[in-house]
């Protein structure tokens, strides 16, 4: 009796190893993004949504390629957000900014200005920076976190990273700019708060809080 308690109790040692050895197998096969997080958590904060993969679809700068405007941000982490002229003017139009649009007061002003220069300029010569724009009118520094969220979850940017990142100068080994990005919004109730956008690695690129009135 006892051998063969002993034997039972070897047997299930032996299958609880291998199950050990099984589940660190699929562990470790798993991309790390698999274990990023992006922004709060619902173990943190309450009204947190689950996340959400924005496949991006903007603009790679490449040699040869029509110009495009861009934004630099040098906050949480250094990037260059790219976006074509048309899913720019498009989305100015979204937010009313057209001459005869419904955004309206100062702010509406404000950007039917801004949707006025832009407008001027094309078609693009050359890569053109959108904090000229700011340079002219420091009005829209505020409303620019809008402008680049509103793109980033629509997937109507390309994400640059490059100049902002360390390499190997001799391997000249960089991560590659990201083709998708993951979003996390918040929630007070059925009221949106915040939303975060990331890497799929984790690197917190975004942080845009809504203006609740």
């Amino acid at each position: 009796m006892e051998s063969e308690m002993e034997s039972e109790m070897e047997s299930e040692r032996g299958s609880s190893v291998t199950r050990c050895v099984a589940l660190l197998v699929v562990l470790a096969s798993l991309a790390p993004a698999a274990f990023a997080r992006c922004g709060p958590s619902w173990f943190s904060e309450h009204g947190v949504r689950k996340p959400v993969t924005v496949t991006l679809a903007g603009p790679l700068r490449n040699v040869g390629d029509p110009p495009v405007f861009y934004l630099r941000f040098e906050r949480k982490e250094g990037f260059l957000l790219n976006v074509r002229p048309e899913d720019l003017v498009r989305t100015l139009e979204e937010f009313g900014a057209k001459p005869d649009g419904r955004a309206t007061g100062d702010s509406g002003a404000t950007l039917r200005n801004f949707y006025e220069q832009v407008t001027r300029e094309l078609p693009l010569k050359e890569d053109t920076d959108l904090f000229k724009y700011v340079l002219r009118d420091n009005r829209l520094d505020a409303w620019f976190d809008s402008l680049a969220a509103d793109l980033m979850t629509k997937g109507l940017v390309g994400i640059d990273l490059a100049p902002y990142q360390d390499h190997n100068p001799t391997t000249n080994d960089e991560a590659p700019d990201p083709t998708r990005l993951t979003l996390v919004s918040v929630f007070d109730g059925d009221q949106a708060r915040s939303r975060y956008f990331c890497t799929p690695d984790g690197k917190l690129l975004l942080e845009h809080w809504y203006l609740i009135y």
